[in-house]
């Protein structure tokens, strides 16, 4: 999968000329079974698919004090857009100017370059500075050009839309049941770039200072990835304010793990520490 800056796609010089593209846009935090529908659309074409999304949630910079955190970290973002047929990603920083765009403004860029032919939207998706425009706007702007936009009904679960703010509800709350049935899999925390503390028996991993979601206070059964020994390794860990503790052994420490994947899935699998309240 190629990987293109947003003011490197947009340059009138940027060696793409002649490519057709079928194109979704979104934040894809957690790429779940909403986001996977609109990434089968633009791979079921002719046209190459590809996905334009943000280095980080634009919440992050909007609300901080606010934002729960993300699903998914950049990486593993880029690793499952690109396994699940994307063969480019426009990467766009959520910078102050680009936050003042209007949306018809933001589209237009996207119409001059000539080389988008089809979008794939959600039925609700919006865009541009106070999100300014919707679904019929950028139908009416795409139609002159030969450019067919198809707005998408979300995925449903339980009665209601799969997305990425239900997903970071239900990791909270320990409910690991209903985030992976709205991801499709289970719960993955990567842990690449946390800060981590050495404890002597193991490592705890800042997951909050990094804004990665994670369960409430309690202990859960994972799967523990790139070990020392490469390969992964089933163990018990515990969560507390934000922060991930991972058992280590000399001969196996844990600064060597890359992500945990939590595989008890009964609702409200994580147990309490003591003195929380039910």
């Amino acid at each position: 999968m190629d990987i293109l800056e947003w003011d490197d796609f947009i340059a009138p010089d940027c060696g793409l000329e002649g490519e057709s593209l079928a194109i979704t846009i979104g934040v894809f935090d957690g790429v779940h079974r909403g986001h996977q529908a609109l990434l089968k659309q633009i791979t079921a074409g002719p046209f190459l698919p590809a996905a334009l999304t943000f280095r980080q949630n634009p919440m992050r910079s909007l609300s901080p004090q606010n934002y729960p955190g993300d699903i998914s970290s950049l990486e593993q973002k880029l690793k499952m857009l690109e396994c699940l047929g994307v063969r480019r990603t426009v990467l766009i920083d959520f910078s102050e100017n680009f936050s003042k765009m209007k949306g018809r403004d933001f589209i237009d860029l996207l119409k001059r370059s000539g080389r988008v032919k089809y979008f794939a939207l959600g039925r609700n998706f919006r865009c541009g500075y106070r999100l300014d425009i919707g679904v019929p706007e950028i139908k009416e702007m795409t139609r002159s050009e030969g450019i067919e936009t198809e707005a998408l009904e979300p995925v449903m679960e339980g009665g209601r839309p799969v997305s990425s703010s239900r997903i970071r509800a239900a990791i909270a709350a320990g409910d690991l049941a209903a985030a992976a049935a709205l991801l499709g899999r289970n719960v993955r925390i990567d842990l690449r770039g946390l800060p981590a503390a050495d404890t002597g028996g193991g490592f705890w991993y800042d997951a909050a200072s990094a804004f990665r979601i994670t369960p409430r206070p309690g202990t859960y059964r994972v799967l523990v990835y790139g070990t020392a020994s490469g390969g992964k390794k089933e163990t018990e860990i515990s969560i507390n304010d934000g922060k991930i503790f991972i058992p280590g052994k000399p001969d196996e420490p844990a600064c060597a793990a890359e992500s945990v994947e939590f595989i008890e899935q009964a609702s409200g699998n994580g147990k309490p520490d003591a003195g929380e309240s039910e």
